[in-house]
């Protein structure tokens, strides 16, 4: 068995504590530049999980572009980095992908983890295309992710203050709470679905701002139908590959 660092051995201890679950994770492939999408939630820490769950369950380390914000701090800069976060440009993306890795992207970002509950299981991309740009220069295939339950860790309340906080000064301020009123997270079963790998379609040098639009919207409506998937499953983990972590 893989021996676990301190990060992953937190993760797993999330993992335990919402009683985690990944459906089709054999959809990723083993080797070769992967670009790993997932949706945002308030809590973060689920996509934290899945990605600390690849290298004991596929044998490959996800390595997560975080928000620009959170390296401007200091003493969190250096953990993130020592914990496989980077931040990174679209160029050494697109060369770290080509040579290999595995990259895990939430293009809706803090944005659209500071969504009201009202808005729970909605994303908007539109604007987002990096992910796909990167990924038609490298020529590697993106794998969406999905986890629906993770909107329920916490209730967001919709309030004026927070997106005006967001939009002039980038400051992240929800209002929230979670298990007993307070803000801790609810214990509830988190169930991740995992799309199939959906594959460029032109060569990486001929790339046009036409294709990345299609491959863009290709990787939208994939993972629109995967949430839809999700949710009609709900908490059970339902197919031929149903994998734990934190046991």
């Amino acid at each position: 068995m893989t021996e676990l660092t301190t990060w992953e051995r937190w993760m797993a201890g999330l993992a335990k504590y919402h009683h985690w679950e990944v459906v089709d994770a054999d959809r990723v492939p083993r080797t070769g530049g992967v670009v790993f999408v997932g949706t945002h939630s308030l809590a973060s820490y689920d996509l934290f999980i899945i990605a600390a769950a690849s290298r004991p369950l596929l044998g490959r380390q996800t390595y997560i572009v975080g928000d620009a914000l959170l390296f401007k701090l200091p003493v969190v800069n250096t953990f993130l980095r020592d914990n496989g976060f980077i931040h990174a440009t679209r160029e050494q993306l697109v060369e770290r992908l080509r040579g290999g890795d595995m990259i895990g992207i939430a293009p809706g970002g803090m944005m659209e983890s500071l969504r009201p509950s009202s808005a729970r299981y909605q994303f908007d991309w539109s604007k987002r295309k990096g992910f796909a740009h990167v990924s038609l220069h490298a020529g590697v295939p993106v794998v969406p992710t999905v986890c629906p339950r993770a909107d329920h860790i916490f209730t967001v309340h919709g309030n004026p203050i927070t997106p005006f906080l967001f939009q002039q000064l980038k400051l992240p301020a929800p209002v929230f709470h979670g298990r007993a009123g307070l803000p801790v997270p609810r214990p509830v079963k988190l169930v991740h679905l995992v799309g199939k790998p959906i594959y460029p379609d032109v060569a990486p040098d001929r790339v046009t701002d036409a294709d990345v639009e299609r491959h863009h919207a290709r990787i939208v409506d994939a993972t629109r139908a995967l949430m839809d998937q999700a949710l009609a499953m709900g908490e059970r983990a339902v197919g031929d590959d149903v994998r734990k972590f934190g046991d």
